[in-house]
Parts: C-alpha cells; structure tokens; sequence
C-alpha cells in the first residue's frame, strides 16, 4: 500500500510495550488474543502490526497501532523478543484519515465487520454516522445492516470509507415503523422482506399503510421463509392492489 514503507522495521519488546491503541479501534477480543498466541507459538509471527507516529490524537506525537492490536497484544503477552513492523509514512494531519487508513486497512483483511466502521466514523463526529447510530438504537429491531439499506443512499463501499449520504431520514422513520407493523403479518423479521419492501415501496409515490395492513391480515401465509426481495415486492404490489 502506497501510504506504508515497503520494508519493516525490527521493534524490540520494550518498545512495543509503549505503544499506544486507538479509542476509535474495535475492542480487544480477549479470545482473539488467544487464538493469536496459540498461532505464534505453533507457526511464529506471520505478519506485522501497522504503526503511526502522529500528534492528531493529543497535540504530542506518539507512536500508535493502527493496524494489528491484537497480534501486538498476543506477542506482548508472550514476550516475543522483537517483531517485524510496517510504518505508516505519510504524515498524517486529520483525525479523518486516521480512521480512513484504519478502515481501508480493515476493508482489504475483512476483519471490521460494519459496526466497527460505525464506531470508528461516530467517534470523530462525522454526523451521518451519529444519526445513523441513533436510528439503530432507536429501532433495535433491525440490523445494522437492515438500517444502512433503509437510510443511506450509498453503498456499502462508502460506508466503509467514511463517504456515507443519507437519504431521507423522515422517510427512513416511516419504513421502519412500517415494516415493525407489517412483519407480525408476514412471519416475521427477515432481511430479506425487508429488502423486498424497500424495492416494492421505492416503486410507489402513494402508499396507505392503513390499506396495506388490512390486505395483510388477509394473506397471513402468503409469503416464506427466506423469500427472496424480487419475489416479495411482487407479492406486495399483488396485494396492495387486488
């Protein structure tokens, strides 16, 4: 990666004693620590933490994980007496790229799943990612997946990178509170109908949820378990407007 030396750097114990973590990062996994240890002591340190020397955190420069806190953690842990470490050589400026380096790091190892983004985007204030957060506590009902699809209107790649658009958020309210009406009626909670909602209710500018949950009560069977989105919409459109 461009932003990386290409070569490591040899860091002694000590030192990787005194580095320091990332409040944004995702919490240290005491059993992903043990896994790593059990994989150092069978087959050695296999790759290298990704470090950072940067004042964007405190004002005073630091040297910081921004990559590999549980592999850190485990060699730590193990007193491993020296380690293999990339160096980050750009001279990071804003808190912002940062966790876009983090992000992008974690994007290409597919070890953040989308809550760890969110945490990571929140806690710098970014404010599609804190109303995304209060949506997601505000209906609980639904995954942070589920609520991404309903009040973005970017993709999952943006949403990784810290370029997450919301849509409409007042419509977004609406869908929610429907579909908590509607899935008692359809079998459920499912991501999948869910989907299949937002094709279907996308599709029409004059809806009557009132209309629509009296349809339902009559088509209770109607619909299967992990139905998929295409299908769904078809049976809503059917049912909306027989």
């Amino acid at each position: 990666m461009k932003y990386l030396e290409k070569s490591p750097r040899k860091i002694k114990l000590s030192a990787l004693k005194k580095l320091k973590y990332f409040d944004f990062n995702r919490p240290i996994s005491k059993t992903g620590v043990k896994k790593l240890m059990n994989s150092i002591q069978n087959v050695g340190v296999q790759r290298g933490p990704v470090i950072v020397y940067t004042d964007v955190i405190t004002g005073s420069f630091d040297y910081y994980i921004i990559d590999g806190q549980h592999l850190v953690t485990a060699a730590i842990a193990l007193k491993i007496p020296e380690m293999l470490c990339f160096f980050v050589m750009e001279k990071i400026k804003k808190k912002e790229r940062l966790v876009q380096i983090i992000s992008l790091l974690n994007i290409t190892a597919s070890t953040w799943k989308y809550k760890d983004f969110l945490h990571a985007w929140k806690s710098i204030d970014m404010p599609e990612y804190k109303v995304l957060n209060v949506k997601l506590t505000k209906f609980n009902q639904f995954t942070i997946y589920d609520v991404i699809k309903i009040y973005s209107c970017t993709g999952k790649k943006e949403f990784q990178q810290g370029l997450l658009k919301l849509g409409d958020v007042k419509k977004g309210d609406t869908i929610c509170q429907n579909l908590i009406d509607i899935f008692p009626l359809t079998g459920g909670k499912s991501t999948r109908f869910m989907q299949g909602y937002l094709q279907w209710i996308n599709k029409n500018d004059v809806y009557d949820h009132d209309k629509m949950l009296c349809k339902l009560k009559c088509h209770k069977d109607f619909f299967t378990v992990g139905e998929a989105p295409g299908s769904v919409a078809k049976k809503l459109d059917y049912i909306y407007n027989s």
